[in-house]
Formats: C-alpha cells, structure tokens, sequence
C-alpha cells in the first residue's frame, strides 16, 4: 500500500514540464568575474563569442552587436580601433596584473586592473551590473588605461 502513493508521486512529476537549467556564472562575484573576462575573453570587442551574453551586459552587447555589423558592412573599423584595455593601437598588456574592488554602490560594481604597459603603470576600470535573472555579474563598460569609455565611444559612434 505503500507504494502506490509514492508511485503516483513520480508519475505526477513526470507530467511537469521540464524547465531548462539557467547557465552558471562564468564566476562569483564582480572581482572574479573580471578577471574570467581578462583571461578568457580578452578580445570581446573584436568579434561576437556564442557565450557573450553570460558576460556582457544586453546594453553592452547591444552596442557591440552594432559595431560588429558595421565592420562587416564596411570592412573596417566603426567606433574605435585600438585595444580598449590599453587605449592604443599597439603594445600589450604586462604583468603583474592585479584586480581589486573600486568603491562603487552595490548594483555598478567597479574592478580597476592594474598592469604594466609600456614599462609604465597603468589601469583600466571594467564596471559590471548583476543580471536580476541569474544574479551573474556582466561587464557593462571597459574603461582604458585613458579612462575612454568603450561604452560611450559606442553609443557616439553608432548611436
């Protein structure tokens, strides 16, 4: 007699639509999160990754998507050319490179990164929003060793 109940039990929730499994954040918290940008997705300015959306804030992607279009069209470079983590055309980022929370309120969180560029200290500032959905911290502005805003040469550029 048992058994019934617990029977019925399963057969019920097979009948329950199956709900697909949010994606993992690609880290935990902003600090984490900007580095997992930093090292595995260092170029995400350049060209569309399948996995952008689990970084890049809508706005931020949005703005991006634009300009990845515009390249295509024009078969150059629209808003900016450049790395925006260095705000130059060339050289490199050089270690040691260090991240740490700036002061910031708590729904922009801010992580400067430090580094070396050109034998010089330098910084850049990514500033991320945590997704209401996921709660997954996403990149919404880079800005550069200059302080440029990659967000706002967007927005100008391909409005």
């Amino acid at each position: 007699m048992k058994l019934r109940p617990l029977c019925c039990g399963l057969a019920l929730l097979a009948t329950l639509p199956a709900h697909a499994a949010a994606p993992a954040c690609k880290a935990d918290g902003p600090l984490a999160t900007a580095r997992w940008v930093f090292e595995h997705a260092y170029h995400f300015y350049s060209q569309p990754a399948p996995d952008a959306a689990e970084y890049l804030s809508p706005a931020l992607l949005s703005l991006l998507d634009k300009e990845w279009r515009c390249k295509a069209e024009a078969g150059s470079t629209c808003a900016f050319t450049g790395d925006p983590w260095i705000d130059a055309d060339e050289g490199a980022v050089e270690d040691p490179v260090i991240f740490s929370l700036v002061a910031s309120p708590i729904e922009r969180r801010r992580v400067a990164v430090r580094f070396r560029f050109a034998d010089e200290p330098a910084r850049a500032e990514l500033s991320l929003v945590q997704d209401a959905t996921t709660q997954c911290w996403l990149v919404d502005d880079l800005a550069g060793r200059k302080n440029a805003s990659l967000r706002r040469r967007l927005q100008e550029k391909n409005p």
